[in-house]
C-alpha cells in the first residue's frame, strides 16, 4: 500500500503535462530536484518525506512523469500567472480514479508546489492528500 500511495502522489504531483509558455517564467533550466511532503487526511501515521530529481527545461516547464500503466491522465485546466502554473487533472485506470489540483511557483533556482488529490478506488472510501514540495536546481541534464 505504501509503494501505492507513493506512487500515486508521484503521478498526481508530477503526471500531468502541459507545457507553458517558459519566456514568463523565472526558470532556470537542468535538473531540478524536488522534496514532497504529504498529509492523507484520516491516516494517524504520515508518509516520509520523497525526494525526486527531473530534468526542467524552458520549452518543457512544467514538471511531469509518465502515467502508471493502464492509466490516463488528463490536464482539465492550466494557467500560467507571472512565475507560477496552476493546474487541475484527472488520470484514470480500471479500477480507480484521481482528482487533483496544484499550482508551483519558480524563483530562478528553487520553487515551491502544493496539491490536493482525491484518490477513489473501487470499494473503498476516498482518500485525500496534500502535498507540498520544494525543488532546487541541482546542474544540467544528463
Amino acid at each position: 500500500m505504501k509503494r501505492t500511495l507513493l506512487l500515486l502522489m508521484m503521478l498526481t504531483v508530477l503526471g500531468w503535462t502541459g507545457h507553458a509558455p517558459a519566456a514568463e517564467l523565472n526558470l532556470k533550466e537542468g535538473m531540478w530536484e524536488m522534496t514532497f511532503k504529504n498529509e492523507i487526511k484520516g491516516m494517524p501515521m504520515q508518509m516520509p518525506a520523497s525526494t525526486v530529481r527531473q530534468c526542467i527545461t524552458k520549452k518543457d516547464a512544467v514538471p511531469q512523469e509518465k502515467p502508471e500503466k493502464n492509466q490516463e491522465c488528463k490536464i482539465t485546466s492550466s494557467k500560467i500567472t507571472g512565475d507560477t502554473i496552476t493546474w487541475t487533472m484527472q488520470c484514470r485506470s480500471k479500477d480507480s480514479t484521481v482528482d487533483s489540483d496544484g499550482k508551483v511557483t519558480y524563483k530562478g533556482d528553487s520553487s515551491e508546489g502544493i496539491s490536493n488529490t482525491t484518490v477513489k478506488q473501487k470499494g473503498q472510501e476516498p482518500m485525500q492528500m496534500k502535498s507540498r514540495w520544494s525543488g532546487k536546481w541541482v546542474g544540467p541534464c544528463k
